[in-house]
């Protein structure tokens, strides 16, 4: 009803020319923040944008990967086998990630993997880390990743795409059409992943069984500009497959899943609006549901379910939300934006094949404020978001009651042509999951509905400086204290619980260049970071699976002829993981990995590209007894109709 009203609204007012006049369409329906328009939000944190060029397609075929190439992230496969990060020392579940501005992460357990997405779809990349805006909503307590999809056409095209290796085998088919006033785009991929060998180095252990993967997707997307002051669009997201859960290698007590099943579907339909040169609108309402089936089996052979800890979980997760953003320019750089945004999940679950159904369901609303602000030199943002989480009756499990919290955040800045310098503070919290509040998995999980809201005071202080047209640089220091952190803990009768932390600190430095210097592109960054676990009742004060160093050189050049190629190492330093037989932490050993890429573009139509990652067999884990890929190749053709 909400949508229906704005929708309304937006029509009533005065028509505004809103694209351009050439034959390149840039949709703005597709992101509920465009920082290359909020100059205040750009200048005054560490946001920034990446376009995916077509080598980076080459290089990359999901998400997940492609995070490595951003400062700060550490992405890699965690032990169920999924695309999964960590930033700034944060969680994945403590980072909103949104396709198109629609929340792809769950209420019920604040999670979403990656890898499900391929880059074919995604146009570029928009990462806000500590400050971000919070016209995006709740829960988006370390920052917030935004997945843009295809947002301009170019031409009518069609584009096939195979990919073979020793680990994977990737095959796509991309459509762009354009029939009157409407515009098609239109993907479909395959991304396989076989059982990998790790690498020679590790003795009398060189292949990971049930590691596979398999994804199916498609994506289609149709925009209609109306007229030259209202245009919408229609989305649908859809992937399905299935995959292996790799063993850990060195657990006493070893289990066997397997993910037979999992299947995604998103519709979003968007529209936007202008009247005129201050007054611009966008709307999205949308529809998600995630669902996956897990089965845990008696032994290796995957062929029985006949003791205590085999089971088949059934899990399907429900959303339907609407959000609208208002921005109004009142003067030419002082940009105000109003945001409301609401969803409704239900998540719906059985434990096992003979155990009752249950459901979980929570209402999410946010109404958000961001205002900027300059002066000739200096400009800077003030933003402000009330969130409220209300969880539903969901029947014989203690009742949670709702749940509101005010955020709060700054940022100013100081810029000239050489150069950008500023400073932000963030005062953001994230809800309890649906999954820490409720959930119990085969008797084995307490509930904990009097769980406490996560939050954390988020200080940066950072620079940019671009003394040459083919140099720049940039360099942040950041300090971020979080209180009531979520984690779980193993109660006196061998059953687990979700439990509020008190205090945890992640601190660090993150400096970054790009130098263009004959015909060669170099970038280097450089991540140096401290998480401690600062509550006074903890055993230990490390927090697993954190590097403290994390390094990323890469050397592009490309020739006039069409050869391109991109040589890149990346180094993950002083870390530690956790020894769950031994109940106790151990540093993992240090390792750089060396990949290479490159591509030769015969002519408009054909190019063959070809990957090797991991070029030296680097023995590295993800976690504890969970090795990763040794040496690895691809070998591809892509041909453009």
């Amino acid at each position: 009803m909400v949508g229906i009203l704005i929708f309304i609204l937006i029509l009533l007012a005065e028509p505004f020319n809103l694209f351009c006049v050439d034959t390149l369409k840039l949709y703005k329906t597709n992101e509920v923040v465009v920082l290359s328009e909020d100059e205040q939000l750009s200048k005054s944190s560490a946001a920034q944008e990446f376009d995916l060029s077509d080598f980076h397609l080459l290089k990359y075929k999901s998400v997940d990967l492609l995070l490595n190439d951003i400062l700060g992230f550490d992405s890699r496969r965690n032990s169920k086998n999924e695309g999964y990060f960590r930033m700034r020392g944060f969680d994945q579940r403590q980072v909103g990630i949104f396709l198109d501005g629609i929340p792809i992460v769950t209420q019920y357990d604040g999670m979403v993997d990656l890898y499900q997405f391929p880059t074919s779809s995604i146009s570029k990349v928009s990462v806000s880390k500590g400050l971000s805006s919070l016209l995006y909503g709740a829960n988006n307590l370390a920052g917030s990743i935004n997945l843009i999809t295809e947002n301009n056409f170019r031409k009518n095209l069609i584009e096939v795409k195979g990919e073979l290796g020793n680990v994977s085998k990737n095959f796509g088919v991309k459509l762009n059409q354009r029939l009157s006033n409407f515009y098609f785009i239109s993907n479909l991929d395959y991304i396989g992943l076989d059982n990998f060998n790790t690498s020679r180095n590790l003795s009398n252990f060189d292949r990971i069984d049930n590691s596979y993967s398999k994804t199916y997707s498609l994506f289609f997307k149709v925009v209609n500009p109306i007229s030259r002051t209202f245009l919408h669009n229609f989305t649908i997201f859809f992937n399905t497959g299935d995959r292996g859960i790799p063993v850990n290698i060195e657990a006493t007590r070893k289990r066997f899943w397997k993910m037979p099943e999992f299947r995604n579907i998103l519709l979003n339909y968007a529209f936007a609006y202008s009247p005129n040169e201050s007054v611009f609108s966008k709307t999205n309402i949308y529809f998600t549901n995630f669902y996956n089936v897990i089965d845990s089996y008696d032994d290796s052979t995957y062929s029985t379910q006949l003791t205590n800890l085999s089971f088949h979980s059934t899990q399907s997760n429900k959303k339907i939300g609407f959000s609208s953003i208002f921005e109004l320019r009142l003067l030419e750089s002082n940009l105000t934006k109003i945001g409301i945004r609401y969803d409704r999940e239900t998540q719906d679950q059985q434990s096992n094949y003979s155990q009752p159904w249950k459901t979980f369901q929570s209402e999410l609303a946010s109404l958000s404020f961001e205002q900027n602000l300059s002066y000739k030199n200096f400009g800077g943002i003030v933003g402000f978001n009330l969130d409220y989480l209300k969880p539903n009756d969901i029947g014989e499990t203690e009742h949670k009651k709702s749940i509101s919290f005010l955020n709060y955040q700054v940022g100013a800045n100081y810029s000239s042509e050489v150069y950008n310098v500023y400073a932000n503070f963030a005062h953001k919290s994230r809800f309890p999951t649906l999954k820490e509040l409720y959930a119990e998995v085969l008797g084995a999980n307490k509930p904990n509905p009097n769980l406490k809201s996560e939050f954390a005071n988020l200080y940066e202080l950072g620079v940019s400086v671009k003394p040459l047209e083919d140099i720049n640089f940039r360099a942040s220091l950041y300090y971020n204290d979080v209180r009531n952190l979520i984690d779980i803990i193993v109660l006196e009768d061998k059953s687990r619980q979700f439990v509020n932390y008190g205090k945890v600190l992640f601190k660090g430095i993150e400096f970054s260049g790009n130098l263009t210097f004959y015909d060669f592109d170099f970038f280097f960054g450089l991540n140096y970071q401290e998480a401690e676990n600062k509550t006074p009742s903890a055993n230990s004060q490390i927090m697993p699976l954190r590097p403290k160093y994390l390094t990323n050189i890469k050397i592009i050049r490309s020739f006039n002829f069409g050869v391109t190629f991109e040589i890149q190492y990346l180094g993950y330093y002083n870390q530690y993981a956790y020894n769950s037989d031994k109940k106790q932490y151990f540093e993992l050993p240090n390792y750089g990995l060396v990949n290479f890429a490159g591509s030769f573009k015969v002519n408009s139509n054909l190019t063959f590209s070809a990957s090797v990652k991991n070029l030296f067999d680097v023995l590295y884990y993800s976690d504890w007894g969970y090795p990763q890929p040794g040496f690895n190749f691809n070998l591809a053709m892509t041909l453009t109709l």
